[in-house]
């Protein structure tokens, strides 16, 4: 993940604007996670998660800096500590959230499976169920950023970042 928010991810931003690497990131993202909710309860590490832990991490890494940098695009420099803050909290707060409702659904399912199947089998059911919502719920959000876009058209978001020298030159 941080080998793409470092590098890649700013490079595509800077070449197709951000709605591309926004859209690309969370559908990689997700196809990370359909990989996660084929682990079977006999999973070998490097057969059956690490594939999905590296399609996840490269997409949220791609899609993570689109984000960040189309919430940051419309501050005015001497706003842009405060703004950097509220957005930061907010993905701390976002995700903090999601992860309880997906424990829980997580929790419910595996409660359910208790009496049918052994411990190991309904827990992993129940990660399951929380994984596909997890995927649901990211392919929703690249549908909407290539579908509705962001605030800015591409060609604007693209001069923007080309107009920068780099980190050295953003607003603090």
């Amino acid at each position: 993940m941080a080998f793409c928010s470092l590098g890649l991810s700013a490079r595509l931003v800077m070449r197709f604007g951000l709605r591309l690497p926004l859209a690309v990131g969370l559908l990689v993202a997700a196809c990370g996670l359909a990989l996660f909710a084929r682990v079977p309860v006999n999973a070998t590490f490097v057969l059956d998660v690490l594939p999905g832990m590296i399609l996840f991490g490269f997409g949220a890494g791609i899609a993570f800096n689109a984000v960040l940098l189309a919430a940051m695009s419309d501050v005015d420099p001497s706003d842009s500590g405060l703004a950097s803050g509220i957005v930061n909290t907010s993905l701390m707060m976002g995700g903090a959230l999601g992860l309880a409702v997906l424990a829980s659904l997580a929790a419910a399912r595996s409660d359910a499976m208790q009496a049918s199947e052994s411990a190991t089998a309904a827990l992993n059911s129940g990660y399951h169920v929380a994984r596909h919502r997890q995927r649901t719920t990211d392919r929703a959000r690249a549908v909407s950023a290539v579908a509705h876009g962001l605030r800015h058209r591409q060609h604007d978001s693209r001069a923007d970042c080309r107009s920068r020298q780099g980190p050295a030159d953003w607003p603090h």
